[in-house]
């Protein structure tokens, strides 16, 4: 109920907003900053949506979702979770195809893997999202051989120490202090719901690589 509450006042606040700079008696400058905070509430509303969403994973469109671009239409979105502490930069390859997976879902673990980015990196430290494919040919524990849509979260901030990044996707685990545990159970949960899986490639200071994949529409 607090959610939807929440919701509700950003959307109000930016109707409000739109109504003001309708009445065209507002100069330039003050246009601009109403501009500015009406679009930072439409940002605000969007990622209030996405965690609205149930945590039981919905059925997965027949058509799948394209990653790339799922990745570029979430730009503004993650810029401004990150923004101005993280350098933001997407790499979204056309070639990494249609996946099986929950669109929303999907859109919660990547705002969840840029939040915690943003909580254990220092100021000015850079996050990357790139996608990719790769075709799994042995099966190994909870991985199906098959073609896999890739996306991978990579930071050049700190790290995580092995014996934590073993555990990072237990529900309420963090690396470190603030950051890293914040909603990553909800990211594998996401993730492994569409057949799926997560690696975790980190080190002390050498940076971490979230690894997200996810079955192909393609056989």
């Amino acid at each position: 109920m607090l959610g939807h509450d929440l919701n509700n006042v950003l959307q109000a606040a930016a109707a409000a907003i739109g109504l003001a700079l309708q009445g065209g008696r507002l100069g330039p400058a003050d246009s601009a900053l109403l501009d500015v905070a009406g679009q930072a509430l439409q940002q605000g509303a969007g990622m209030a949506r996405l965690f609205l969403g149930q945590d039981i994973p919905r059925p997965c469109s027949s058509d799948g979702v394209d990653l790339a671009e799922l990745v570029q239409e979430m730009a503004p979105l993650l810029r401004h979770a990150v923004a101005p502490a993280l350098q933001l930069e997407l790499d979204a390859c056309a070639l990494s195809g249609r996946v099986q997976v929950d669109r929303s879902a999907l859109q919660r673990a990547l705002v969840n893997l840029a939040l915690n980015a943003r909580e254990a990196c220092a100021p000015g430290a850079r996050l990357r999202i790139s996608t990719d494919t790769c075709t799994l040919v042995v099966a190994r524990p909870g991985r199906i051989p098959g073609r896999y849509g890739i996306v991978r979260v990579a930071d050049n901030g700190p790290g995580i120490d092995p014996a934590v990044a073993a555990r990072v996707f237990e529900p309420g685990a963090s690396s470190r202090g603030p950051g890293r545990g914040l909603g990553l159970a909800q990211v594998r949960a996401a993730v492994e719901a569409s057949g799926g899986f997560v690696d975790v490639q980190s080190s002390p200071r050498r940076g971490t690589c979230f690894l997200l994949a996810l079955p192909s529409t393609i056989a």
